[in-house]
């Protein structure tokens, strides 16, 4: 004990900081995964309760995906201070291009673009259309699942049960649910009509 408490964390913050961050947007997405699956799925309830259920999810929904955003760029640029690793603006910018597990590290950052674009599509709903939102923001799916392969292929906590419970315990919650909406043959609740 004393001996962990004499360790000094300072040459490490970032890459701590770094690695907390990657993790709890993982954790984020998951649950951001969790709550749209069961508010799209229609398993919120389809009675007034139900539908005030459902608005509340979307709010939930909405705030899980801004705080992924936040904790990815913090993810990231947070890199840069790291003296160690010595990563560049490209490096964690440009999939493919970094010296540290380029593969892994260029699907997560394609991830992260995903994750941002795809998010933030939702504030331009209107404008291009419920129809196209859905198929679109669906590909965040796509986005989530990549995050885990590059969690897996680089992450330095990754052969540990602690930190596979971490992770995995969230997306298990999310994958339930998702096959539950895809069983249950019910649709996509539609969408509350804005008023001007």
């Amino acid at each position: 004990m004393i001996l962990a408490a004499s360790v000094d964390p300072g040459p490490h913050l970032y890459w701590l900081s770094s690695r907390a961050a990657g993790t709890t947007a993982l954790v984020l997405a998951s649950a951001s995964v969790f709550v749209g699956a069961l508010r799209a799925g229609g398993l919120a309830g389809g009675d007034v309760r139900g539908s005030r259920r459902r608005l509340e999810l979307g709010i939930i929904h909405e705030c899980l995906g801004l705080a992924t955003i936040f904790a990815l760029l913090i993810h990231g640029f947070v890199l840069m201070g790291d003296k160690f690793a010595s990563q560049s603006f490209v490096d964690i910018a440009v999939p493919f291009v970094g010296p540290y597990h380029p593969g892994p590290n260029g699907i997560g950052i394609i991830c992260g673009y995903l994750f941002i674009v795809l998010g933030l599509t939702y504030y331009v709903r209107d404008r291009i259309g419920d129809a196209r939102w859905m198929m679109v923001h669906r590909v965040t799916l796509l986005a989530w699942l990549g995050s885990f392969v590059h969690t897996l292929g680089e992450g330095t906590e990754r052969h540990k049960a602690w930190f596979l419970a971490v992770i995995f315990l969230p997306a298990a919650a999310a994958l339930v649910v998702l096959v539950m909406r895809l069983t249950s043959g019910r649709g996509r609740q539609p969408a509350p009509q804005r008023t001007a």
